[in-house]
């Protein structure tokens, strides 16, 4: 059996470093679209109130929403942007 050149072991080492990194952002993008299902629970929340009538509950579930939605975005944004950046433009 040969051993491998440096040059081989550097590759080697190389291709491990970058699917280690891509493995780290696309298990980050889909953390972040995972926390979506939060939505989900709260939408279904909403339904239930606006099916009782319950104006406060609506006011309070609405306002959850819109305070939470630029967050999540926010956060799916940044880690699609590193995704794209890692795994397309390398």
């Amino acid at each position: 059996m040969t051993e491998p050149y440096p040059d081989e072991m550097f590759d080697e080492a190389q291709r491990r470093e970058t699917m280690n990194k891509t493995w780290k952002v696309m298990n980050s993008l889909e953390e972040a679209f995972s926390q979506i299902t939060t939505f989900s629970f709260m939408l279904e929340q909403l339904q239930e109130a606006v099916d009782r009538n319950d104006s406060q509950a609506i006011v309070d579930i609405t306002a959850a929403l819109n305070a939470f939605y630029p967050i999540y975005t926010d956060n799916w944004d940044k880690n699609f942007k590193k995704a794209w950046d890692h795994v397309v433009k390398n």
